[in-house]
């Protein structure tokens, strides 16, 4: 190709005009070229060509570009996204940077900023679903989108991100050095190759760098000689020519010499860096290389600068601020930074950031790390010199012990896994540190050794998990503290020493909530306090006990010029704030707020007003005049004007929004002898509920006034009538969009009236303009019945976007002017909804200016009749989009009964996508003879769903003009029986009809489609890929050949012609499918065959191209793929999905097989399917063979990778021997729930002829499932080995007969009568099973060298596990094993194998009923095996009384056992044997739940032996043991058959119920009565010693009684976290609140947890006291008394089994105060509860989690009397979760809705319901979706 340009890929674009031609096209069209100068040449501008190409091509989805470093592919990407928009060929673009560290939230981040989505939750998971709702949401309006990723390194993983695969509305442009990355990784169809500038390019391109000067003939040469030397890399020539620029000769020829010193690239970039002025940019330069790659955030390097002393003689963060920005663009002047969109970030070239790399290690001593390298394994003596270290999103376990580097200043350290260890002496040796970044590490505590950092000046604890940070406080010569992101709860008074402090930054700390009083004030140096989506628990300033921070401690900052801060309500403002002299400021007053904001503005203010005013505040007046981004709710007062609220005007204001405001008549208000000048900057105005507005402006204004607005939003203002007054539309002329939203009292945008609503000064007829207004919607404007006067010439709108909605009847007005006629020349789109009056859009008007529009939306127009009248035809000569949808009276989109035009004459020429949707009374797409004018000859798309009165969508005539045809997708459309069809008048077409362009059909849900096509024709696809008709059961064919559809009324097919139908295949020698790749055929009851082998073979060019193949619920199908196709399809099938087809026998017919015997003479025939990768089938109960076993043909699927195969009950077998010889690249084989299946690998029909002598090898495969196969007897029962040698997944489930996986030789013959049992319907003998008595499930004729998990469950005939002798390396690999109700199996282990098992891991056994121990040891005891086990867990095993049969005695030990668990295993006596108990020195966790007859955990009479140089009580078992629960063990008496210590230090998870003979707690300080003989006990802990340290504690009724009678100090639980309270016997008791409130009333736990209280509340107001006696809570509930503060920091709580359980609070209960607190609820089986809120006045502002499971009672969260009881509630009962991101509702089956009023989750995105997650619009309406339909569970 010209220009040096290589274009890589498949199926590209026709080839370009020539070079010339180009330049025409590009200047006849307009076309925004790019300014960067590379793309003045051919070659780019012949690649932006072929890219935007592509782009537009229907087919493909995914287009890639790669090329070297510095070649030009952003710039590519760039370009091409700037002619998209300015050619307006997507609605929406966006673009991110993903480069080598993959940033998930900041790609997300990113594309969101660009397409305006502000999401509302944190998660990678919940970002990436709003992400995707918000694509798939612009793909079903029909937008297109573009999404460009740039600098790929290796695959990306779009549903990660929230990108959709396969929606075709969203079209993928990335870039990659790699074109494997591309192509093969991200399914890129279309690459392109960016190639470096040819020689005149480059020249040229470096010449307009660097000027004139190029020509002067001294320096001409050297020029020419300079640019060869950088290889024509746009990124070279670039800097080199900055560097150039105005230089004189002598510099040239310096320059020469320098590149011609230069080696390569790096050394040729170094100059430019070397020519840097200054000190303080090369320092720069080389920070911005320390920060990864990808966007550097400026913040980073401000903070850095500042703490590093980078600029000298600065004085304030201003300052230094503006310093950096020079300094930034001074480097991207140089070409050594790029700019970004984004003013808060940088970025840097990946090629350039190696080059500084380069230059920092060498010369300034920089150490930047990845994950080759660890800091450890340096040299000493290198640390010692190092001044910078970097570690930049690097995987470390953690960091070193504490380094020596005496000379390091910056150490920067963002973790990638959140889970790094910093360890505590670090910091000993780095005195000289200045700068230190932890960036996602998780932290109890910060380090110790921070203490030393004397010279600290920036330390930022960002994105971090952190408790304790008083250790800061010693640091303080600290200027910049950041906790950005970091999960801080706590601001310590230690802070408050940090007297140099100049800037603090709080923001994303969401879970802070106090700041200790004092800290804020003692910041007297601040200048900087970012606040932004954290702290907000202000402390009122006349609270008489200070406990948090107070606003008034901001007046001691004297410095302060920057601030964000949400300050929840105006009242806790005290009467002075700091904030007068303000430089940049986000200062938010009440709830109404949040941080979310369309415009990025430095000041912004927001204030919702209450009954004090808050505008009268001298700070606020004072930042009102410089304030950008103004936010008003609730103005109160006299004045009626907004532009009054300030004095000297809002000449500074940008953006405006006022809500909720009563008492707002006019936006601005003057009068006739004193105009005002109001508004000069403001860009955008929106007015929301503003109840008695009356005009935007109201009396004369200077020429100034508005003259920047673009943007008016207008909503629920109901007496505003119009917007503007003639008259003042010249002010108004930059104006682009209007939106008008639910204005009852609406007539019209402009109105004919005078100044003063003076009339003599109406313009009359005069023609009045809004230039540039391009997008103009109305909605809900309810007496609106036409947009223009029938009797004068008002103009309809021409500009972008107009929309129309109603709910009120008003009368009858018109949405344009009466008295003038007023134009929109650039309105480009108009969107009419919700009108129900509406009875025309256009007027017959000769003047009517429509010549703009490009879309045209109506909907719910119940009383329109006709979309688009004749009269109006002509004039929409660019319309190119139309979508109608839900307008009940439309009986045709087109009215062309009136049309005269000559036959040349074409409407519509430029449509290319019109949608009809639920269009009741549609008859025909348009009235009249259309044949001559309306072609359509450029619709792309079109969407028809629930047009139930259409019978066919297009006659002959008019479907042979859809040249561009791509998409047709029709639905529901009940009545409709053909797509296309032949009338009478067409008469016969001899020539086959031809959609050239049409790639993807989707036909669903239509009862009475017959074909698609009808008519005496063929038709040919040349290009359809997709192909999708579902749920249409009367279909028979594609293709109805020989009948037209009849007259209205008239019945489809005659008797005859039905019968002749029948015999037809679906697909027909006339239907040409050249091109189909994706074929999906669903609920289609009438055809039994899809192709007949005979018309494939008469059309031997269709179907070649199909790749994947779905086929479901066809009733009479009884062979998937003839012979003739399978033939076909051998290069390109790649994925055969078969579901539910019942008569289904067949899959794949073989050449052989469909011939008969004559063919069989001739000898087999191959059948490979080389590209077969994915075969699913489901469901097919008739299905006898997936090949035709009577053909001997050799059978393969060489590329076969995935096998799913379940409910085909006419198997026997599945893989017949030379089938399963060839599956070299499976993957993944699962088969299930076939019941005649007696293997899965057999020899077909008994014919022999394989190869015995060689083992048949899977040496791919990794995960085998069998499930459900109740004949299963073997996996295969030949005479030859298996090879698994890549197995790591082994599942045999509900497999009732199986024995053996291998059946040996011995027991073939056994076998083979089993077969003919099943085949003949017999019941299995028991002479057929006799051989196989004694065979292992795993023996020696199979080996699983890889195998990493087994799991076997519900094998009922399974007696033994392994053969005595496995083969070497078998199962070597294997870490976990579970067997799951075997019920036959007595043991798992047998010694003689144990020792094979080297990396097991994790014993699960459940449900076995014959097992009596684990590990059954045989003959004498063999030498030591140390059995790798960490994990045992042993459920319902009723027969077993030993783990160990016998005490090993040595001869196995478990030295790396961590948990054991031992569940209902009703004769287990013991636990463990007194030798291996003596081992467990890793021992973690001891879990027993219901052993009854349990005594102990060690062994009774194995003594253990002792240390004879301690006591008994002095030794400790278990050392490491922190989590020991026991519940309902009625006969443990003891742990230790002596008295062994039990003073767990480290234990921090105790639960103890129902532990009947076994003394809990020992106490030091409950006094013992008479006749006490608990000695005789052995206690579990010491309740002084232990309790203390314990984080999750559980007690019984019985165990709360001891602690609670004792007399322990009230800080005795101070480290609990979790506390769950149980009654655990029959007949269960009330919950113990006195426990918690008076026992223990500063308990600060997080989780509290109760179970199966018989209680009707859980904080009752009274309780039981002391002999009998009643406690009264209720006086101590409010502010102040004595249980106000109880569970100050309760923020979980599980409610479970409470039998009795009313209500979880009522109101004025203390219940209701605690719980207001709560994050987290969960309610299980609380069966009486009907409502969890009778009470109406509950807050949820902190509830972010909500359980609810198995509540039979339960109808819904409010009840209808408490939701109307709600304050501040009109007409609507509205509940709001502002914080609410997770619920799950399960096994409800009573549950109605949710609340009976509006509910309000902002940050909830799915409900959970058992295995569901669903959401539909809010949450009431997901829990009517939910629960409707069943009645129960979901």
């Amino acid at each position: 190709m010209e220009g040096g340009t290589v274009v890589a890929g498949v199926g590209l674009p026709p080839l370009l005009k020539s070079s010339l031609s180009l330049r025409r096209e590009r200047r006849a069209r307009g076309a925004v070229v790019a300014n960067n100068m590379e793309f003045g040449f051919e070659s780019r501008i012949y690649l932006l060509k072929l890219v935007v190409e592509s782009l537009m091509d229907a087919d493909i989805n995914v287009v890639g570009v790669h090329g070297p470093g510095g070649v030009g592919k952003t710039t590519l990407l760039k370009q091409t996204m700037n002619h998209v928009k300015a050619e307006k060929l997507f609605d929406e673009v966006a673009m991110a940077t993903v480069s080598v560290k993959v940033d998930v939230k900041s790609i997300q981040g990113e594309i969101s900023d660009m397409l305006g989505l502000k999401f509302t939750v944190e998660s990678v998971h919940g970002r990436a679903f709003q992400l995707r709702r918000r694509l798939e949401n612009s793909h079903s309006q029909n937008k297109k989108v573009l999404i460009i990723l740039d600098d790929l390194w290796k695959e990306l993983d779009l549903e990660e991100v929230g990108i959709p695969r396969g929606n075709k509305g969203v079209k993928l442009l990335l870039t990659s050095r790699n074109q494997d990355v591309l192509s093969r990784k991200m399914d890129s169809l279309q690459n392109f190759s960016v190639q470096p500038l040819e020689v005149g390019e480059k020249r040229m391109f470096f010449r307009k760098m660097v000027g004139d000067i190029a020509d002067d003939p001294a320096v001409k040469s050297i020029a020419e000689e300079m640019v060869e030397k950088c290889s024509g890399l746009p990124l070279l020539l670039n800097a080199l020519g900055m560097r150039l620029k105005n230089s004189n000769h002598s510099h040239w020829e310096d320059e020469l010499k320098q590149l011609s010193r230069s080696k390569d690239v790096y050394s040729t970039l170094e100059l430019s860096y070397k020519n840097l002025e200054g000190e303080e940019l090369k320092s720069l330069f080389l920070i911005c290389s320390l920060l990864g790659t990808g966007q550097i955030p400026v913040a980073d390097l401000f903070i850095y600068c500042v703490g590093l002393g980078l600029f000298e003689g600065i004085h304030t963060m201003r300052e230094a601020r503006d310093r950096l920005n020079v300094l930034l663009h001074s480097l991207q002047t140089s070409s050594l930074l790029l700019e970004e969109d984004n003013r808060d970030y940088v970025r840097i070239h990946d090629i350039i950031r190696e080059v500084a790399i380069t230059i920092a290690s060498r010369d300034r001593h920089v150490l930047v790390m990845n994950n080759n390298y660890r800091l450890e394994e340096l040299p000493k003596e290198k640390l010692k010199r190092t001044s910078i270290i970097s570690l930049p999103w690097v995987d470390v376990a953690g960091l070193p012990e504490g380094l020596q580097c005496p000379e390091l200043k910056m150490f920067l350290y963002y973790a990638n896994n959140g889970t790094s260890e910093v360890p505590d002496s670090f910091f000993e040796g780095m005195c000289e540190l200045q700068v230190l970044d932890f960036t996602n590490v998780c932290f109890n505590s910060l380090p110790s050794s921070m203490q030393f950092l004397v010279k600290l000046r920036t330390l930022c604890v960002d994105w971090c998990t952190v408790e304790d940070v008083t250790i800061i406080g010693m640091l303080k010569r600290l200027q910049v503290l950041s906790f950005r992101g970091s999960k801080i709860t706590h601001l310590p008074k230690e802070i408050a020493q940090l007297s140099e402090l100049r800037m603090l930054d709080l923001s994303n700390c969401s879970k802070l909530e106090k700041i200790e009083p004092g800290v804020l004030k003692s910041l007297a140096r601040l200048e900087e306090l970012k606040m932004e989506n954290s702290f907000t628990r202000w402390e009122n300033e006349e609270a008489t006990e200070q406990r948090n921070a107070r606003l008034s401690e901001l007046n001691n900052m004297h410095e302060l010029r920057s601030v964000d801060i949400l300050i929840p309500d105006a009242s806790l403002l005290p009467k002075h704030l700091p904030f007068g002299n303000l430089c940049d400021y986000r200062i938010l007053v009440g709830d109404a707020w949040d941080w979310s904001t369309d415009h990025k503005e430095s000041r912004t203010l927001k204030l919702q007003l209450d009954s004090r005013n808050t505008l009268l505040e001298k700070w606020v007046r004072k930042i009102l005049l410089r304030t950008h981004d103004l936010y008003l709710d609730g103005l109160k007062g006299k004045k009626k004007s907004i532009h009054e609220l300030s004095k000297e005007g809002f000449h500074e204001l940008k953006h405006l929004h006022v809500q909720n405001s009563p008492l707002v008549h006019y936006v601005v208000r003057s009068t006739k002898w004193l105009p005002c000048c109001a508004f000069p900057m403001l860009e955008s105005l929106f007015l929301d509920n503003l109840v008695n507005l009356e005009k935007i402006c109201h009396g004369p204004l200077t020429p100034d006034s508005f003259s920047k607005l673009k943007v008016v939003k207008v909503k629920n203002c109901g007496k505003l009538k119009n917007l503007f007054c003639h008259f003042l539309l010249k002010g108004f002329s930059q104006l682009e969009e209007i939106e008008i939203y639910a204005c009852e009292m609406f007539q019209e945008i402009v109105v004919n009236i005078g100044v003063e609503d003076d009339e003599d000064e109406a313009i009359g007829n005069a023609k009045v303009e809004m230039p540039n207004l391009r997008r103009l919607t109305l909605q809900s404007l309810p007496g609106i019945t036409r947009l223009c006067n029938k009797t004068n010439n008002s103009s309809l709108p021409s500009a972008m976007n107009l929309e129309i909605t109603p709910e009120n009847d008003i009368g009858t007005t018109m949405a344009l002017p009466s008295g003038c006629h007023i134009s929109f020349p650039k309105l480009e789109a108009l969107k009419i909804s919700q009108l129900p009056k509406l009875d025309a859009i256009w007027c017959r008007d000769p003047l009517l200016e429509l010549e703009n529009l490009r879309s045209l939306i109506v909907k719910e127009c119940g009383n329109l009749s006709n979309i688009i009248h004749s009269h109006s035809l002509t004039k929409l000569q660019k319309l190119e989009s139309l979508t109608v949808e839900s307008c009940m009276m439309v009986k045709q989109i087109f009215d062309l009964e009136k049309l005269k035009f000559s036959t040349n004459v074409r409407v519509l020429a430029q449509l290319q996508e019109m949608e009809l949707i639920d269009l009741p009374e549609l008859r025909c797409m348009w009235n009249g003879n259309s044949k001559a004018v309306l072609q359509l000859r450029n619709l792309k798309l079109l969407k028809v769903v629930k047009c139930n009165s259409l019978r066919y969508l297009f006659p002959l005539s008019a479907a042979k003009a859809l040249e561009q045809i791509k998409e047709i997708e029709i639905a529901e459309c009940v009545m409709m029986e053909a797509i296309i069809i032949m009338e009478e008048e067409e008469g016969q077409l001899t020539d086959t009809l031809v959609f050239q362009s049409l790639s993807s059909i989707v036909l669903k849900k239509m009862s009475h489609l017959a074909a698609v096509v009808h008519g005496k024709y063929s038709i040919s696809f040349p290009h359809l890929k997709t192909l999708v008709i579902e749920e249409c059961p009367k279909m028979k064919a594609f293709s109805m050949q020989e009948y037209s559809v009849p007259s209205e009324g008239g019945e489809y097919l005659s008797e005859e012609n039905a019968a002749a139908v029948a015999s037809l295949s679906f697909f027909s020698q006339k239907v040409l499918l050249p091109s189909l790749e994706d074929l999906r055929l669903v609920s289609m009851d009438s055809f039994k065959t899809i192709w007949h082998n005979e018309e494939l073979i008469s059309e031997p060019s269709s179907f070649r191209q199909l790749r994947d193949t779905h086929i479901r619920d066809c009733k009479k199908l009884t062979t998937v793929f003839p012979s003739a196709l399978v033939e076909r399809l051998q290069n390109n099938l790649k994925r055969a999905a078969i579901h539910s087809c019942p008569s289904v026998e067949l899959i794949f017919e073989t050449a052989a097989a469909a011939a008969g015997v004559e063919k069989k003479k001739c000898g087999p025939a191959a059948v490979m399917l080389h590209e077969l990768e994915d075969l699913l089938l489901d469901d097919l109960p008739k299905l006898k063979h997936v090949l035709e076993s009577n053909s001997h043909a050799p059978v393969g699927f060489p590329s076969l990778e995935k096998i799913y195969v379940e409910g085909c009950h006419s198997l026997t077998y599945f893989l017949p021997f030379a089938t399963a010889r060839n599956l070299l690249k499976l993957k993944s084989l699962t088969l299930g729930k076939s019941n005649n299946v007696l293997e899965v690998v057999a020899d077909g029909d008994g014919g022999g002829g394989h190869d015995t002598s060689e083992p048949i090898s899977f040496p791919r495969l990794k995960h085998l499932q069998l499930w459900g196969l109740k004949s299963l007897i073997s996996f295969s029962s030949g005479s030859c080995a298996f090879d698994f040698p890549s197995l790591k997944n082994l599942s045999i489930d509900q497999c009732d007969n199986l024995k053996t996986f291998i059946m040996s030789a011995a027991t073939v013959g056994d076998h083979e009568l089993m077969k003919l049992n099943r085949r003949f319907g017999d019941h299995f003998s028991q002479a057929a099973t006799v051989g196989t008595l004694s065979q292992p499930l795993f023996d020696e004729k199979v080996e699983f060298p890889r195998l990493e998990n087994i799991y076997l469950e519900g094998l009922g005939n399974l007696q033994k596990l392994w053969d005595d002798e496995l083969p070497f390396g078998s199962f070597c690999q294997l870490k976990s094993l579970s067997v799951m109700d075997c019920k036959n199996v007595p043991a798992i282990f047998q010694s003689d194998v144990i020792g094979s098992f080297l990396k097991l891991e994790t014993l699960q056994v459940e449900d076995c009923d014959s097992l009596e121990e684990i590990f059954r040891l045989q003959g004498k005891d063999s030498a030591g095996i140390s059995v790798p086990l960490r994990e045992l867990k042993m459920v319902r095993l009723p027969r077993m009384k030993r783990v160990w049969n016998r005490d090993p005695q040595g001869s196995l030990t478990f030295a790396k056992l961590e948990r054991v668990e031992a569940e209902r295993c009703g004769k287990l006596e013991y636990l463990f044997p007194s030798s291996v108990a003596r081992g467990l020195l890793q021992l973690q966790e001891i879990d027993i739940y219901d052993c009854a007859v349990l005594e102990e955990l060690v062994a009774r009479g194995e003594v253990l032996e002792e240390d004879e140089t301690l006591l008994p009580e002095d030794q400790l078992l278990f050392p490491r043991l922190t989590s020991l629960k026991f519940r309902i063990l009625p006969n443990l008496k003891r742990l230790f058959p002596v008295n062994y210590s039990m003073e767990w230090t480290l234990l921090k998870n105790l639960y103890a119920y129902e532990c009947g003979k076994l003394k809990l707690f020992a106490s030091e300080l409950r006094p013992r009565s008479e006749g006490d003989d608990t000695d005789s006990q052995q206690a579990l802990i010491s309740i002084e010693r232990v309790i203390p340290n314990l984080e999750s504690l559980g007690l019984g009724s019985e165990e709360v009684l001891t602690i609670r009678d004792s007399d322990f100090p009230d800080d005795i639980f101070h480290n609990l976290k979790t506390l769950c309270l149980a009654s655990i016997r029959e007949g269960s008791v009330g919950f113990p609140s006195r426990f918690l409130l008076d026992s223990f009333p500063d308990l600060e736990i997080e989780l509290l947890v109760l179970f199966n209280y018989s209680s009707e509340e859980i904080f009752p107001d009274e309780a039981l006291g002391p002999q009998g006696t009643i406690i009264s809570y209720k006086d101590g509930y409010s502010n102040g008394g004595k249980y106000s503060k109880a569970l100050g920091k309760l923020r979980r709580l599980s409610l479970v089994q409470l039998c009795n359980l009313r209500y979880v609070w009522k109101e004025g209960s203390l219940a209701a105060e605690i719980l207001k607190r709560i994050n987290s609820l969960s309610i299980r089986r609380c069966h009486c509860l009907k409502t969890l809120l009778p009470a109406a006045s509950a807050s949820f502002e902190n509830l972010t989690e909500l359980y609810i499971e198995k509540c039979d009672g339960l109808m819904y969260l409010m009840t209808p009397s408490a939701a109307r009881a709600l304050p501040k509630l009109a007409t609507s009962c509205n509940i709001t979760f502002p914080s609410l991101e997770d619920t799950s509702i399960q096994e409800c089956p009573n549950m109605k809705f949710f609340s009976s009023g509006a509910v309000s989750t902002p940050k909830l995105y799915r409900v959970k319901s058992s295995y569901v997650s669903a959401w539909f619009d809010d949450l009431n309406t997901t829990i009517q979706k939910l629960y409707s339909d069943s009645g129960s569970d979901s």
